[in-house]
């Protein structure tokens, strides 16, 4: 992460504009994706940060799939983000975690 703050966003520039932005994770989505993909043998991964209204770096690594698969599991996380941010503010709000914070950061990490 050091080393592309340090690019002063020239990777993230190349990386949202690449000759893939038609299929897997930025294929449908809505909002600016910088990704980088890899493919080998019948393994096809893609990683990004999507920057929806809160920016989040999304990884989907396949073994026998392919890229409309993949482009369909970033539409669903994108979608599930929103739902289980909204849900996870109003749980905040009412349990009164903001009285003292401003901020909380959420990371959900895991593999399926």
């Amino acid at each position: 992460m050091e080393a592309i703050y340090q690019q002063n966003g020239a990777i993230i520039d190349s990386l949202s504009q690449t000759n893939f932005d038609n299929q897997r994770i930025s294929k449908d989505i809505p909002v600016k994706v910088a990704h980088k993909i890899g493919d080998a043998y019948d393994f096809k991964h893609d990683v990004a940060i999507v920057y929806a209204n809160s920016p989040f770096i999304l990884s989907i690594f396949t073994n026998h799939s392919d890229y409309e698969t993949i482009s369909k599991i970033a539409n669903d996380i994108l979608r599930g983000a929103e739902m289980m941010k909204q849900q996870f503010l109003k749980h905040c709000k009412e349990q009164d975690y903001f009285q003292n914070h401003k901020k909380v950061l959420l990371a959900i990490s895991g593999g399926l």
